[in-house]
């Protein structure tokens, strides 16, 4: 079966200072847990995340429900910076040290791990390009029969911003994706008595050495999308690849929506209520502004004329275009060899206002890079993909 992977190299074009204000900035006082908060979110079927870079559009319309209630909770000591939360019958526990949020470990009814060196998740304030990095070590047991030692690199970034479509039809804009790349592994000896646990390991360079050299590691990629006016994130999509001797056993993906109007813990957050009414009032003074439907800039300053997104599903043999148009456009769609030779074309054609979807199917074409180029008017959007085996 042929593989296809996209290289997410970003759009070939200048984003202009206005499209770089509306951004959402990740802050404490905004988006750090809480205790007592609740949410119940749903779990939902997993889409490919799509492209990272600047005005992207990401389309989660169609995701079918898998689990409708999946409730995660927040409790916090009196007196103690310890925030824990309870998602799926285990218990994490964070630390926020300063701007710098931290991963204590985990507890469930068979597994306990905890992290002598912190797993570092978060810095506030984050924003669009911010990347972070660190190493953690753990120790632990499972079932009281083995001891268990837990090692990893946690690399974070905030790899995308742009506009949402939700399963619930809203759609949101000034939203930022948070991707999280952690590669850990783990080893278990016999369980002898409580003071057996196995020495963590607390040099870098060994870290680093056995997650190059063992045998087995686990790899979680986790993208996180924040919308401005809400605490936790609105989307997540999580994939897991078990991996032997460096090549992919098996994997496992799933996603869950954080419906807006289920976030009960809003209503005694006034901070993010306030910036909703901010966020309200803007979106009706560009209404109001923005004049009409021709296809000129001027229609909102503020906005790029197109969100976008480009994806392959694993599996798939077709490269998958998504896009909104802000106002009425003229819109061509073309694919190009590395040559320059046109392969496809979806030649112009003056489009409303709205969402639209392409595909264009690979079947037939040589492995190696190929460019899509996307032309909205007179401005050029450029995607460069690899087909592979």
């Amino acid at each position: 079966m042929k593989i296809i992977s996209l290289l997410l190299l970003g759009v070939i074009f200048l984003v202009n200072t206005s499209s770089l204000s509306a951004q959402n900035v990740l802050n404490k006082e905004y988006n750090m847990f809480r205790g007592e908060d609740v949410i119940t979110k749903q779990q939902v079927k997993y889409k490919h995340p799509g492209r990272a870079g600047a005005n992207v559009l990401w389309n989660f319309s169609k995701q079918e429900a898998v689990n409708e209630k999946y409730e995660l909770s927040y409790e916090q000591s009196e007196g103690d910076s310890v925030v824990t939360g309870c998602e799926h019958n285990t218990l994490y526990h964070y630390l926020l040290r300063n701007d710098s949020l931290y991963s204590l470990g985990y507890e469930n009814p068979t597994t306990l791990i905890n992290n002598q060196k912190p797993e570092l998740l978060l810095t506030f304030p984050f924003s669009y390009q911010k990347r972070i990095e660190g190493y953690f070590y753990g120790t632990g047991n499972y079932c009281f029969r083995l001891d268990l030692k837990s090692y990893g690199k946690t690399l974070t970034w905030g790899d995308a911003y742009g506009m949402i479509i939700l399963p619930n039809g809203d759609t949101l804009q000034h939203v930022l994706r948070v991707r999280s790349l952690k590669k850990i592994a783990e080893k278990m000896i016999p369980y002898v008595q409580i003071d057996s646990v196995i020495r963590p390991i607390v040099n870098i360079d060994s870290i680093d050495y056995h997650l190059n050299n063992d045998s087995v590691y686990m790899q979680v990629e986790t993208y996180r999308w924040y919308a401005d006016g809400y605490r936790y994130p609105i989307f997540e999509t999580v994939e897991s690849i078990t991996c032997k001797n460096q090549k992919p056993l098996k994997y496992f993906n799933t996603a869950f929506f954080y419906s807006p109007d289920k976030h009960n813990y809003l209503n005694d957050d006034p901070k993010n209520l306030a910036r909703l009414e901010e966020i309200e009032k803007e979106n009706k003074n560009g209404k109001d502004s923005s004049g009409g439907n021709d296809n000129s800039s001027g229609n909102n300053p503020n906005k790029e004329i197109i969100n976008y997104n480009v994806y392959i599903e694993k599996g798939s043999n077709s490269i998958s275009i998504e896009y909104n148009l802000n106002w009425q456009a003229d819109v061509t769609i073309s694919l190009y060899d590395m040559q320059g030779r046109l392969l496809v074309n979806y030649p112009k054609t003056k489009q409303p206002e709205g969402f639209y979807q392409e595909a264009i199917a690979l079947d037939g074409f040589q492995l190696g890079e190929y460019l899509l180029r996307i032309v909205v008017n007179d401005k050029v959007y450029g995607e460069k993909i690899a087909k592979q085996n």
